[in-house]
């Protein structure tokens, strides 16, 4: 990954935790709407590769805010909400996997469960 995404990386999810309680504000101040502008233009030259790793995050950390809308161009936002599901099916995974991890039946994690483990390979 290069230096360049991993810190838009960093700035969406500092942005999108902000955006948690205080709503679409900070996204829009942040400018993720100028993500696919070129530089010639004024935006950040960004490519569907920096849509998709900002998408995914918002897809953990606000789920429920209108990202897809706001970067991806009409006709696009389809593609885009895939890339906000993806991030919120991951975090469902890991939220998953932590939770049999924890959780004891007959003296064991259910995660050592086979049945438990194929239904978390199937759901990655």
């Amino acid at each position: 990954m290069s230096a360049a995404r991993e810190m838009l990386r960093d700035t969406a999810r500092a942005v999108f935790a902000e955006a948690a309680t205080a709503g679409m504000a900070p996204v829009e101040e942040a400018g993720f709407a100028l993500l696919l502008v070129p530089e010639a233009e004024g935006g950040f030259g960004g490519d569907w590769g920096d849509v998709n790793a900002v998408l995914q995050i918002a897809g953990v950390l606000v789920p429920d805010l209108p990202i897809a809308e706001l970067i991806a161009p009409d006709g696009l936002q389809p593609a885009a909400t895939v890339s906000l599901m993806a991030g919120a099916m991951g975090q469902a995974l890991a939220l998953s996997i932590e939770h049999v991890n924890t959780r004891q039946q007959f003296g064991r994690p259910l995660g050592k469960f086979q049945a438990v483990q194929q239904s978390l390979a199937a759901m990655a």
